[in-house]
């Protein structure tokens, strides 16, 4: 293969790098994209099967954040990132969470970046949709009817998914990862892509990086290559992007300030079939911006379920055999503590670490307490919470007495999803890695663009506001770099 050149090397192609490729190739550059897991093209099994935990998950899908308990994660690793194994919900930034990047970290987006244009401009090149008139699947049917009862907000959130919008978004090709849109869209603009290609390190030449270490397998073959870059762009997500940049000796507020939205499931048993596994997940959450608390249903499968009961401490015969009858749900909080990422001693790995706030174990019981309300009003028979010996919630009254005083950290069963902010964009330099067009402090030609340059977490899933915050800096590096 040899050394290669571009003009604009993008590294990774997730949601951030994926639109950056995209954007660039089409405004002219000559762009060449580098992505360290397989190609997903001719894919033959569902995005949440073992197989593909086996063959587009990091690590398998089981990696872990060391808190006061161990909190798995998950990332994706192959051409799409994690857009192929997510679940495609769509959200725009609160403009509340906007207002505090601005004051907090000095984030320069104004009204004249008009961030809410972008957003449509992607929702309509990408395809959002919704049930509309569709028969809404029992799985959403019950948690609605729970909603309706009590009165609560009952809003659809609209997806990234293809054909009936009423199954499951995990099918084959059920979705609009990155993979099926903007990866396509680069390509057909010029982009050039490699996939199999772990980048190991920045070349760096006093404040300018000047070329990319990186290793092609190929039939269990490894070549070790450097490719020449003008501009680089680092999408590698919020766990590997600070980590190549800590490998190059870029540091400056670099694998700090990580922040995750902390999320407990219930499983909820029903004296109906909802046959979850073969519908969308449950499309109506709940919100609450006072508290960032949020609540919806999640992925389900037998397998999905048996680790569900596992994290309860209640697996019980009776739920297994009825498993049609059953679905999960969560409740997840926008945590107000903060951890950082950096490599386990005399290794390369990551060593992911965080601190829960005191806040957090109050949000995610009140939220369990409002789940069960909404769950009990639907029509569960039973609840069965990732709480450490909770026991088994029948009624509200049941869920109120075993959340009277919250569950401490020990006994929480706690995962996550989203993880950002570990190379935080903005104009405070006491803060922020990089500046607020995603150019890396002190290093001319460097530039970041996915989860980890969002300055704080979200509250909400966060793909559309990496998306659009990615749309709108590749826009700003255009404009400005063919002026020059």
């Amino acid at each position: 293969m040899g050394d290669l050149k571009a003009e604009v090397v993008v590294i990774g192609s997730g949601a951030g790098g994926a639109t950056v490729a995209a954007t660039l190739s089409k405004a002219g550059y000559d762009v060449l994209i580098l992505e360290e897991g397989p190609s997903t093209a001719g894919q033959t099994y569902e995005t949440h099967s073992p197989t593909a935990m086996r063959s587009i998950y990091r690590d398998g899908g089981t990696s872990v954040i060391s808190a006061q308990n161990r909190i798995p994660y998950v990332e994706g690793k192959c051409v799409g990132g994690s857009t192929e194994i997510n679940s495609g919900f769509w959200h725009r930034l609160p403009p509340s969470v906007l207002a505090s990047w601005q004051v907090d970290y000095g984030l320069n987006v104004n009204d004249n970046d008009k961030l809410t244009g972008l957003f449509e401009e992607l929702e309509s090149e990408l395809g959002l949709v919704t049930i509309g008139n569709h028969t809404l699947p029992p799985s959403s049917a019950v948690f609605k009817k729970g909603l309706d009862k009590l009165g609560w907000d009952a809003r659809e959130t609209p997806r990234l998914q293809r054909g009936d919008p009423t199954a499951s978004q995990f099918r084959l090709n059920a979705k609009s990862t990155m993979s099926l849109t903007m990866i396509p869209k680069a390509l057909s603009s010029g982009a050039r892509l490699l996939s199999n290609c772990k980048v190991s390190k920045l070349i760096t030449n006093g404040n300018a990086v000047t070329g990319i270490q990186a290793s092609v397998v190929d039939n269990n073959t490894s070549e070790e290559i450097v490719v020449n870059a003008k501009y680089v762009w680092v999408c590698g997500g919020t766990i590997q992007t600070p980590l190549l940049l800590l490998r190059s000796g870029i540091r400056h507020n670099i694998g700090g300030n990580l922040q995750i939205h902390p999320m407990i499931k219930v499983v909820a048993e029903f004296d109906q079939r909802l046959d979850a596994h073969d519908s969308v997940m449950p499309v109506f959450q709940i919100r609450d911006h006072a508290s960032d608390v949020f609540i919806g249903g999640s992925v389900f499968t037998p397998g999905f379920l048996a680790m569900a009961l596992a994290d309860s401490g209640n697996v019980d015969s009776d739920v297994l055999v009825n498993w049609r009858n059953c679905a999960i749900f969560y409740v997840s909080t926008k945590s107000r503590g903060f951890g950082s990422v950096d490599t386990l001693p005399f290794s390369n790995a990551p060593r992911v670490k965080f601190r829960l706030a005191k806040g957090d174990a109050s949000n995610l019981s009140a939220g369990l307490l409002r789940l069960s309300e909404v769950l009990f009003q639907g029509g569960a028979l039973r609840l069965f919470p990732g709480i450490e010996n909770s026991g088994i919630w029948d009624s509200v009254e049941n869920t109120r007495g075993e959340l009277s005083s919250s569950a401490n950290y020990s006994r929480m069963r706690l995962s996550t999803v989203h993880l950002t902010s570990t190379c935080p964009i903005g104009e405070n330099t006491n803060r922020c890695a990089a500046n607020s067009r995603g150019r890396i402090n002190g290093v001319n030609n460097v530039y970041v663009a996915d989860a980890s340059a969002l300055p704080s977490a979200p509250g909400v899933n966060p793909q559309g506001t990496v998306m659009t915050v990615a749309f709108l800096n590749a826009r700003k590096f255009a404009t400005q770099t063919n002026s020059l």
